[in-house]
């Protein structure tokens, strides 16, 4: 008698678990749910699909080709510049009855050019250009024993 006593107390608090975990865990499932509508619905859809995803990719991509395309049209400027170069060569002058003479010339040249550039629709290019050179001259006359220097300009 006490065992069917005791098996019925038992029995009845292994029900009253069961049904607190049932409740707790159909809690559990329904928190993880929600009910949607048909804008919520889309507005997921567009968030997450990965359609819309490379969609809104290419407008990006396109805006950026818009900008670069706008850049190709802006005035640009060029500037070249040669500083210093120097050069320097010997000549032998021959001497009738006797010794050669060697004259000793050398070159120290400034060069800049500066092109301002402005790309057309046609796809052509007006340029303007202006350059100017520098060279200052030595030459060395051995038959003179002398330096003849002079500067040159050209713009």
């Amino acid at each position: 008698m006490e065992a069917k006593v005791f098996v019925q107390k038992h029995f009845g608090f292994t029900i009253l678990i069961t049904l607190v975990f049932l409740a707790m865990l159909s809690a559990a499932f329904a928190a993880g749910k929600k009910l949607l509508t048909l804008q919520d619905a889309i507005e997921i859809a567009l968030e997450k699909s990965y359609q819309m995803k490379v969609l809104r990719l290419n407008l990006e991509q396109a805006e950026q080709n818009l900008v670069a395309a706008k850049g190709r049209f802006k005035s640009n400027a060029e500037l070249r510049m040669d500083v210093p170069n120097w050069s320097e060569t010997v000549s032998e002058i021959p001497v009738k009855n006797d010794l050669p003479v060697f004259n000793t010339t050398g070159f120290l040249r400034y060069q800049g050019v500066l092109d301002i550039n402005q790309p057309l629709p046609t796809d052509g290019t007006l340029t303007l250009r202006s350059q100017i050179y520098h060279r200052n001259v030595s030459i060395y006359t051995a038959d003179l024993l002398r330096d003849i220097k002079r500067k040159e300009v050209y713009s």
